[in-house]
Formats: structure tokens, C-alpha cells, sequence
């Protein structure tokens, strides 16, 4: 674990001891690590949304079947081969 210093308003300190203090919270830390992790899953779904997009927008699509994953899986295992031995 690091310790990180901050600096708040008053107003935004208040709010964040009112919230310990009526049990919302174990400790000041808490809060700052539960809004961290909201943030981390928003960004990730932000990034989920931005990909399935970027799909959406690639042209046409093609039926996967079996077949071509057992094909793509071999490239994607081909490649992850080069690199490692780069």
C-alpha cells in the first residue's frame, strides 16, 4: 500500500467525515477507495462501450464458426509464440 496526500475543500472534508460518521464509511480511506473503484469500473465500461463501436462501425460481418476459431486461435497462438521468442 503508498499513502497519497490530498488537499479538499472544507466543504468537501465535512462531507466525507459526515459519511464516516454515520457509518457509510470505515474511514476516510474507504471512501476515497470505494469512489477509485467506481471510477475504474466506469472507465472500463466507457472502454467496453468505445470497442463494441468500433466493431459495430468495421464493415460487414462474417459468420464465426468453428472452423475459423480453431484458425484464429492458431494465429493468435502463432503470434504469441513470435513475441516471446523475439
Amino acid at each position: 500500500m503508498c499513502e497519497l496526500q490530498i488537499s479538499l475543500s472544507d466543504a468537501a472534508n465535512r462531507f466525507i467525515e459526515e459519511q464516516v460518521a454515520g457509518g457509510a464509511y470505515q474511514s476516510p480511506s474507504h471512501f476515497v477507495l470505494e469512489l477509485v473503484e467506481k471510477a475504474r469500473i466506469q472507465a472500463a465500461k466507457d472502454n467496453l462501450a468505445k470497442l463494441i463501436l468500433e466493431g459495430e462501425n468495421s464493415g460487414d460481418g462474417v459468420e464465426f464458426s468453428e472452423e475459423r476459431w480453431l484458425a484464429r486461435r492458431a494465429e493468435l497462438l502463432a503470434e504469441v509464440e513470435r513475441r516471446r521468442s523475439a
